[in-house]
């Protein structure tokens, strides 16, 4: 987003164009996932013994709620932000790095 002048705390929806209200709005979910785990980590559990069951973390959210992402959830958010990697390529041409040698 910092390649394409994206500062997406302070794009107005109103102002946004459609592509761009699309992608923001896409975004929200992968964000709320991110911000839980970075902020709100409290514990994590598996089983490995047990058939069937889904690995999760818990985490606790700003408005003193509790959330369980499991690794489904995480395998989502993943392709969810693949997906919006290859929109945001759109919005940006892709960068060359510059050699720091």
């Amino acid at each position: 987003m910092i390649d394409a002048k994206i500062n997406w705390r302070n794009v107005s929806p109103e102002m946004a164009t459609e592509p761009l209200k699309t992608f923001l709005l896409d975004l929200v979910e992968p964000r709320n996932v991110r911000n839980a785990i970075a902020h709100g980590l409290a514990s994590a559990h598996s089983n490995p013994w047990e058939a069937g069951f889904e690995p999760y973390v818990t985490c606790r959210n700003f408005d003193a709620g509790v959330r369980r992402i499991t690794l489904g959830d995480l395998r989502r958010t993943q392709s969810q932000l693949q997906s919006l990697r290859n929109v945001l390529r759109e919005f940006a041409p892709p960068m060359t790095i510059k050699s720091r040698r």
